[in-house]
């Protein structure tokens, strides 16, 4: 199953690669390519998994990135790391840094794809001993009524010995309402499962999970966006070896882009 879901992750990047798919819907009408460049900085009261559904750290951290992208093939290269805000003892699950994430988002057909590749660097800082290795995508069909995604991610081990890969998954639909020309509302609600990554019991349906965001655009490449989630266990309860656990949590986002190269 772990080779399929790669095999698959695979695929999906090299059909986004593919020349005919890049010049799909809205290709190359301009022919400048562009390198954009963005931080984002976020804050929020614990660290849950986006896709996994575990919770990595139960207290506040603070999450940044550095992104550039190559417009209009979609192409980036991404930095991400998280902190944490409250001292707890010798405890760091909160703390990680991911220097390589490499990938392409772009629209393929009717639908909207990111494929990438990932290094997650989490020893020593994180409290779990090992680095990883992930595939990941996502493909979602964008259309005026609500917005069906799936994401799946499949970890490749450094040292099996020492940390355990595997693969989760996370599945739903958003909606989103423009409230004011700068102002909107989205709304996402999912399921998520997994075959029991980093020695985990398998839970085909772990949780369940929904959201609430405001994105606020007071100014041109600038944003902010609070938000709130609730995320109900369906899997096996952690005593038991399960990943997911109930959790509600919050926080904001900051983003701002801005273009650094045009030729």
């Amino acid at each position: 199953m772990k080779r399929s879901i790669a095999l698959l992750l695979i695929v999906g990047a090299i059909l986004a690669l593919n020349p005919n798919a890049l010049l799909a819907e809205n290709s190359m009408a301009d022919n400048r390519l562009k390198i954009v460049g963005e931080i984002g900085m976020d804050f929020f009261s614990r660290y849950v998994g986006g896709t996994s559904g575990g919770i990595a750290y139960s207290k506040s951290v603070v999450q940044g990135n550095v992104k550039f992208t190559l417009e209009p093939l979609g192409l980036y290269f991404k930095s991400w790391g998280s902190g944490i805000l409250v001292a707890d003892g010798n405890r760091h699950g909160g703390n990680e840094i991911d220097p390589v994430i490499i990938g392409i988002a772009r629209p393929i057909w009717v639908f909207k794809v990111d494929f990438g590749y990932a290094y997650y660097d989490l020893y020593p800082q994180f409290r779990g001993r090992g680095d990883l290795h992930g595939l990941f995508g996502t493909i979602s069909y964008p259309n005026k009524f609500i917005e069906p995604y799936l994401t799946v991610e499949c970890d490749i081990p450094t040292d099996k010995k020492t940390l355990q890969g595997g693969w989760y998954y996370r599945a739903g639909i958003t909606k989103s309402f423009k409230l004011r020309e700068n102002l909107s509302l989205t709304g996402d609600l999912s399921i998520g499962g997994n075959d029991g990554p980093f020695g985990y019991r398998p839970d085909f349906i772990a949780f369940a999970r929904g959201g609430l965001s405001l994105c606020w655009s007071p100014w041109k490449n600038f944003s902010a966006s609070p938000q709130v989630y609730y995320q109900k266990r369906l899997g096996h309860h952690p005593s038991e070896g399960g990943i997911a656990r109930d959790a509600f949590w919050g926080g904001v986002s900051f983003n701002f882009k801005h273009e650094l190269l045009s030729f």
